[in-house]
C-alpha cells in the first residue's frame, strides 16, 4: 500500500476509504449458477460503495457489473470509460471488439 498525504492509495487507484476488492477473472472456473450468485454479491458489494477492480475477459460479464471499463493490452490502457459510452461510441465499442478480448 502506497501512502500521500496520509491517505491510503492502492496501486496508484485512489481507493481512499476502504480496501478494494481485487478479483482476476473470479468467475472463470465457476458453474453459472455460481457466477450468478458471485455477481450479485459484488453488485450489493459495490452498492455499498466498496472499490472493485474485477478482471475479466467476458463482455456481457463487464456490462453487468462494470461502473467504469479499462481495457489493456500489453499493459498498456487501449481504452476507457463508462459502460454506457461504449455502445454510444463507435471507436470504444470498436475497442471492445478487438483483439483484446480474444
Amino acid at each position: 500500500m502506497l501512502q500521500h498525504s496520509g491517505v491510503p492509495r492502492y496501486g496508484g487507484l485512489g481507493f481512499a476509504d476502504s480496501r478494494p476488492l481485487l478479483a482476476d477473472e473470479p468467475t472463470a472456473a465457476l458453474d453459472a449458477e455460481s457466477s450468478a450468485q458471485l455477481e450479485s454479491l459484488v453488485l450489493r458489494l459495490a452498492k455499498d460503495r466498496m472499490p472493485i477492480l474485477w478482471v475479466t475477459h467476458d463482455l456481457a460479464q463487464m456490462r453487468r457489473l462494470a461502473g467504469h471499463l479499462v481495457a489493456l493490452e500489453r499493459g498498456r490502457i487501449h481504452c476507457a470509460g463508462a459502460p454506457g459510452d461504449y455502445s454510444e461510441s463507435p471507436s470504444l465499442s470498436d475497442c471492445l471488439r478487438s483483439n483484446v478480448f480474444r
